[in-house]
């Protein structure tokens, strides 16, 4: 096959698209459009490089599709992820085409500026980050990418295509799942695949190959079972795709910082759903989770600073303790930011832990931790709490908030909770940490009908705090005195009965959410009686 330009084969995708002529006709068509091909004389590579400089701000007039008011950017991303996948096909069949290297290159960068941001972007709606993942997924099991990246009968060099390719499409799945809201058995139709994906992990982290670019698939694999297992609803699927299993047999096995970084994320959004803990639980490789905080984290803490990874309370705020030229168990030096990476996956341990155990075990585990584990979920609180989105560093703030209801039924919890305040730096205003959580909420309070998943998680969450927060006396003294919270409370325990109140609470937030935790009517119940048993006790003492 002779050398042609990228803008000929992409205009050679185009009309084969656009085709729908019987088969005979179609291949005809083909033949035909190659001979043209053949005939003209190729653009220069050279000449096809130089666009690459600004294909950021011109890549649509690139495809011929600037003016054509038809195209939908779907599509268009689709023939440059199906036309890499096709090249890397020609080239596996006919190592003679010269100037492979530089098409590809060339469409790496086409594939990198094409991002599903972008399509997002132009399409406005978040209907088309829902299409354009399953249209993904679905081209990308449909093109055998990821057999072919393994395919040994191939060579070397169209192997490491098809990584590439593979690459590329994870990259912009991951960009849809920052858009995407899922619903229930979502995810089922892709259940094949996502084993697939996991047995490719599964083989990179038993064999530990030494390819850079499988390494980089691997990572992005798991970032993208990250992103998805974050989305709760879909949990179950992953749990048929035994992928708690696996995550616990690869904690175990890897030394690699990100992975374990992504691991541990991982495994704890499984624990977010009730389904994820029964298999978290009933897993024979359970103990990995504690070996994995033995091993890595204790190990480490044993051969350092003993504050090395621990986290700092203040009366105030919370602070991280000092980082730098810490040394790991390798004898390799720590940055700040490996440092940090190794503070948060102990914090998301933490996390995990709370979910997968019962209470006691949960505040026995916390308190021979000698950390601030409870300053460092509630910063995170703080800082969500200010957010547009109710998420601060891709931590959404019904996650900590989960967490604390469990350990808040812990009386030296209450204790050390109540000695924290909150300062506002833009009044100069400092608050207690009971009057922060009522007014959160105060603020939330219109989830109750308005909210997704996750907004009413998180105003459950707070009704079950401020519920044990109610048992501790000197506590509740403070809740009697806030009229406005007991207003809105009094309000929920009316609206118990109402149609609205079943039509929120008989959906997945009973099913996925964790037993640990009462209804919102029933918490607002509870705190209301606190607060009459301590009016009662005054009125005995007066």
């Amino acid at each position: 096959m002779s050398l042609f330009s990228l803008e000929q084969f992409l205009r050679f995708r185009a009309l084969q698209k656009r085709d729908n002529s019987s088969d005979d006709e179609h291949v005809k068509s083909r033949g035909d459009i190659f001979r043209d091909i053949r005939r003209q004389k190729p653009l220069s590579i050279n000449d096809l490089c130089s666009r690459a400089k600004v294909l950021d701000k011109k890549w649509k007039a690139f495809l011929d599709i600037e003016d054509d008011r038809s195209a939908n950017p779907l599509d268009v991303l689709q023939t440059v992820l199906i036309t890499y996948a096709e090249i890397a096909r020609l080239i596996s069949s006919d190592l003679s085409i010269k100037a492979k290297l530089d098409v590809v290159q060339l469409l790496e960068r086409l594939a990198k500026v094409i991002t599903a941001r972008e399509v997002l972007k132009l399409c406005k709606i978040h209907s088309s980050a829902q299409q354009l993942f399953h249209r993904l997924l679905d081209l990308l099991q449909s093109l055998d990418i990821i057999s072919q990246s393994k395919n040994l009968e191939l060579n070397k060099n169209v192997r490491t295509m098809y990584k590439n390719i593979l690459l590329h499409f994870i990259y912009v799945i991951n960009d849809t799942l920052l858009n995407i809201k899922f619903f229930k058995d979502d995810l089922e139709k892709h259940l094949q695949l996502l084993k697939v994906f996991i047995f490719y992990v599964d083989e990179y982290i038993i064999s530990k190959p030494t390819s850079e670019t499988d390494e980089g698939c691997v990572k992005s694999i798991l970032t993208c079972v990250w992103n998805a297992t974050d989305k709760t609803i879909v949990v179950p699927t992953f749990v048929k795709a035994n992928c708690p299993e696996y995550v616990l047999k690869w904690i175990k096995k890897t030394d690699i910082l990100d992975i374990q970084r992504s691991l541990i994320s991982i495994i704890h959004n499984i624990a977010r759903h009730a389904s994820g803990v029964k298999a978290l639980n009933n897993s024979k490789n359970i103990e990995a989770l504690k070996l994995f905080e033995e091993i890595i984290l204790r190990k480490l803490d044993a051969n350092h600073p003993s504050d090395s990874i621990k986290f700092i309370r203040n009366d105030t705020y919370i602070i991280d303790e000092y980082g730098k030229n810490v040394t790991s168990i390798t004898g390799v030096k720590f940055c700040n930011t490996e440092l940090d990476t190794i503070k948060e996956m102990y914090l998301f341990y933490c996390m995990a832990f709370s979910l997968l155990y019962k209470t006691y075990e949960v505040t026995a585990n916390i308190n021979k931790m000698n950390t601030n584990i409870l300053g460092e979920l509630l910063q995170i609180v703080v800082n969500s709490s200010k957010m547009v989105t109710l998420r601060y560093n891709g931590c959404h703030i019904s996650e900590p908030l989960v967490v604390l209801a469990k350990l808040f039924v812990d009386d030296t919890i209450i204790s050390l909770f109540l000695s924290y305040k909150v300062k506002d730096t833009k009044i100069d205003k400092e608050y207690s940490m009971i009057e922060f959580f009522c007014n959160l909420l105060i603020q939330f309070r219109g989830l109750f009908i308005h909210g997704d998943y996750y907004e009413r998680l998180t105003l459950r969450s707070l009704f079950n705090i401020i519920y044990s927060i109610s048992c501790n006396k000197d506590a509740c003294l403070e809740l009697k005195l806030n009229g406005k919270l007991l207003i809105i409370i009094e309000s929920f325990t009316k609206d118990n009965n109402s149609k609205t109140s079943k039509s929120v609470y008989n959906d997945e937030l009973d099913v996925m959410s964790h037993i640990h935790m009462s209804s919102i009517s029933g918490a607002a119940s509870g705190i209301l009686l606190n607060i009459k048993k301590e009016n009662k006790n005054d009125n005995l003492r007066t």
